[in-house]
């Protein structure tokens, strides 16, 4: 099975029509019960130290009105029918919570909440997960990970979120010894990883055995393995978002810990109308790597430093808040023989968000600026081979807005504008120097319309735009998302998704490589297309019971103009890369078994069918 453009064009043309159909008949769609329902908002957060609290339930008791609360810890319940009510609010780890509120017609009610952490007893207590408020939600690919479902797994020579990934079905890696992962038959770089809105170009530590992100920062994790939302671009496989902590609001503490292989140390507190969180993780023992590398001695140096500092005051704006960051990793190889290379590799990151609730208003809106540098060198000594410089610099700058309607809809809109610089600096077989440096704009804007004013059915229809392009040969101006939940009863769920993707960066790493040290990344070059990708998802939900849930997921994933180094190269008019089409398919099986202790969703993966891809 294969898609023409001709046929990709006709259908991204087609739903084009219906989507802008759709969105301006919902646009122009209003509530007639203002005078009868009343809307619920607030921020969820920890009564200890005050952190935002993400993926709390929040139900209004004896109704079928409820939500989630997002990775920021807010909440928008819309269209409350009026009078007193009671809401729920639950967490894994928290005690349930019940508060009474009279909702007021025609308004915004505010119900901020601050959850009490429960006081276990291993050998007594066990704490049963909880389905979503919304079952309709069209989150088809999307992984919400908690920081427990990190530290329940296996610590090899560190605590590590890659490992996490890695045990979802359908993603795959080259062996126990690397951290790198590959989603659904796409390459290593086909997956993004965000820290707080900032590309990371080299998520991994010690030669990519583990993560340059201590899990001591993180507050949660979303993992889209396919199908993502418009908000989302840039890669053609997975979007993987780390959002970090805040910092203790109530008191000050710090932690100091040594590990078989590093050791780290963590400060928190608070500061006038916020808190900082700063930590910090560097490498003393190299040994604990001979068990990953045939048990062959690498000198290498690595450490991580992670500042946030975050801001609020009613004196600026009582519905604002301000928060900026910066992450510094570096790792070194340094081989102290002359007849070996050396290496050293560099991440500097940093970050700036204004978050804002609107007064009176159910729209929520971010703004982030950010900034990435990536840094790569291979210094040859007398090894025999040629030296080798990467440099990528990334200033981003993301606007994103969401409004709720009283009939439970959402809009979501927002412009996304880069500007990047790649520098790839080596020597050929005749030792002349190659510099291929490249300044590129990237400008993309989406929309994004989700459906939720069935009980039955959940319609997500998004478009991404792409107005300005990085590559001279741009991929399609339009990409479309659809992504559809329907309940056939409450105990079985449909979910079905389709969308189409771009990339424009490429990383020139070997993936036959079980580990590979550089791995530089470039702007396409301009005789090479942007690649292209295509997705279609299917999946079943089955509810056994609230404890015993059977998910299955079948893909499709269609892949256009891959660059690939050409190999057949002989003559120097020939081009050094070259496109490739290709397609990878699967089936993906899990049961997921609530009610351990302490445990939300551990994850028995059953079958874990490979990707199959042809080229």
């Amino acid at each position: 099975m294969s898609l023409s453009p001709i046929s990709l064009s006709k259908t991204v043309t087609t739903f084009t029509t219906y989507f802008i159909t759709i969105l301006l008949l919902a646009g122009l769609s209003t509530s007639l019960e203002a005078q009868t329902t009343g809307n619920l908002r607030g921020i969820v957060s920890d009564s200890l130290t005050g952190e935002i609290i993400p993926y709390a339930n929040i139900v209004i008791e004896t109704t079928k009105f409820g939500a989630s609360s997002n990775s920021s810890g807010y909440y928008f319940i819309p269209s409350i029918p009026v009078g007193k009510r009671i809401v729920k609010f639950s967490c894994i780890g928290y005690l349930t919570s019940r508060i009474e509120i009279n909702i007021k017609p025609g308004v915004i009610n505010d119900l901020n909440i601050k959850l009490s952490r429960i006081s276990v007893d291993i050998d007594e207590v066990t704490i049963v997960g909880e389905r979503n408020a919304r079952e309709n939600e069209t989150d088809l690919g999307l992984e919400k990970i908690s920081v427990k479902d990190i530290e329940l797994q296996p610590v090899g020579a560190e605590m590590d979120i890659f490992r996490v990934i890695q045990n979802n079905p359908g993603v795959n890696t080259t062996g126990d010894a690397t951290s790198k992962y590959y989603v659904r038959g796409g390459g290593s770089d086909q997956n993004l990883v965000l820290l707080n809105g900032a590309t990371v170009y080299n998520p991994f530590h010690a030669l990519g055995i583990f993560s340059v992100i201590d899990p001591e920062i993180i507050s949660s994790l979303e993992f889209y393995k396919g199908g993502f939302t418009p908000s989302s671009g840039d890669r053609l496989s997975s979007i993987l978002n780390i959002i970090t902590r805040d910092g203790n609001k109530n008191f000050y503490q710090g932690t100091l810990q040594a590990g078989l292989l590093s050791g780290k140390v963590a400060v928190e507190g608070p500061i006038p109308g916020g808190s900082f969180l700063m930590t910090g993780r560097k490498s003393y023992y190299s040994g604990i790597l001979r068990k990953y590398l045939n048990e062959k001695d690498t000198p290498f140096d690595f450490y991580d430093l992670s500042l946030k500092v975050n801001f609020s005051s009613p004196a600026i704006d009582e519905n604002s808040k301000f928060s900026a960051h910066t992450f510094l990793s570096s790792d070194q190889v340094i081989n102290h023989d002359p007849l070996l290379e050396d290496y050293d590799i560099r991440n500097n990151i940093g970050g700036f968000k204004w978050s804002k609730i609107w007064n009176g208003s159910p729209l929520v809106s971010d703004v982030i600026f950010s900034y990435s540098h990536y840094m790569a060198k291979v210094e040859p000594n007398f090894s025999g081979s040629k030296p080798r410089e990467n440099n990528v610099k990334d200033f981003t700058i993301n606007a994103d807005f969401a409004y709720i309607y009283d009939s439970k809809d959402q809009l979501l809109f927002g412009v996304q504008n880069k500007y990047i610089t790649t520098a790839l600096k080596q020597e050929n077989q005749l030792n002349k120097e190659m510099d291929y440096t490249v300044n590129k704009s990237a400008l993309a804007g989406y929309l994004n319309y989700k459906f939720f004013r069935w009980d039955d059915v959940g319609l997500d229809l998004g478009m991404r735009f792409n107005l300005l392009s990085m590559a001279d040969k741009r991929p399609f101006l339009f990409e479309p998302r659809i992504s559809i939940t329907y309940l056939l009863n409450r105990l079985m769920i449909f979910k079905f998704a389709f969308g189409r993707y771009s990339q424009e960066l490429v990383s020139l790493a070997n993936e036959d490589e079980l580990i590979s040290v550089f791995e530089p990344w470039i702007i396409i070059p301009n005789n090479i297309t942007a690649a292209e990708a295509t997705h279609f998802i299917a999946g079943f939900t089955s509810y056994f019971t609230d404890k015993v849930v059977l998910e299955i997921e079948a893909y499709y994933k269609v892949m256009s103009n891959l660059m690939e180094v050409n190999e057949k190269k002989f003559t120097s008019v020939q081009f050094d890369f070259k496109n490739i089409d290709g397609v990878s398919y699967g089936i993906e099986t899990s049961l997921n078994l609530r009610g351990v202790s302490f445990t939300e969703e551990p994850l028995m993966h059953l079958v874990g069918l490979r990707s199959r891809r042809k080229i």
